[in-house]
């Protein structure tokens, strides 16, 4: 039986598929573009015909990890709501949730890319904090807002784009740390991490402690998706 050859569009699909372990492990400069071919199942000069330079593949390949990133079928829905005391809760549940929860190996690629982009120049970090700005901030920022108005938060005398680049650095930061695998060995399940984690990040951005006690329900929370 005869093999179909591959179009252009697939080998070049091919080739940032294989691409991306080799530099979320080894990152821009220590990759070989022979690695990078032979991975490929591609000459070096095809290699080339498709990339015209190995930062040339990188730049392309930080694109494509993003779009592949899978995004969870139910941030559309919490977009969609109104801001609220329940929507910052259960947009930090939902985000600590993925970073922590989420450590299948498709799912810890960019958290190794993000990494070793801060090690180096930063462009793929940028591209990968701007899009947390752009699609989380603003609906995360206008909750706080309306928590604070409703009476159920306390400004905390930090501006409102600070409190919420503080809750995205700590779940990163809890993200990479699991990197490497179970490294320490937390007393509780990702899950009861996860609570912990949210009920602390939300009294730190000023939400009452009888209203997180009260109110932070996950399964209450999720219901809202529906």
């Amino acid at each position: 039986m005869k093999t179909r050859r591959m179009s252009g569009d697939e080998r070049r699909e091919a080739i940032l598929k294989a691409a991306v372990p080799l530099f979320a492990q080894k990152g821009l400069h220590a990759v070989k573009t022979r690695e990078l071919a032979r991975a490929a199942g591609v000459s070096e000069a095809l290699l080339f015909k498709h990339f015209a330079s190995k930062e040339a593949l990188y730049a392309a390949m930080q694109q494509h990890a993003h779009g592949a990133e899978e995004r969870d079928p139910r941030a559309a829905a919490f977009l969609a709501l109104a801001p609220s005391t329940d929507k910052l809760m259960l947009g930090l549940h939902l985000i600590l949730s993925h970073m922590v929860q989420d450590t299948a190996p498709e799912q810890m690629v960019m958290p190794r890319l993000v990494l070793g982009s801060l090690l180096g120049d930063g462009g793929l970090a940028g591209l990968h904090f701007r899009r947390f700005e752009r699609d989380w901030w603003p609906a995360l920022a206008e909750a706080l807002r309306a928590a604070r108005k409703g009476g159920d938060a306390l400004d905390v005398g930090a501006p409102d784009a600070l409190l919420v680049w503080f809750f995205h650095h700590a779940g990163f930061a809890a993200r990479v740390l699991r990197l490497p695998g179970e490294i320490i060995a937390y007393p509780v399940s990702p899950q009861a991490f996860v609570l912990h984690l949210a009920r602390f990040l939300l009294r730190g951005m000023g939400v009452r402690h009888e209203v997180v006690r009260a109110r932070y329900r996950p399964r209450a929370l999720l219901k809202l998706l529906r």
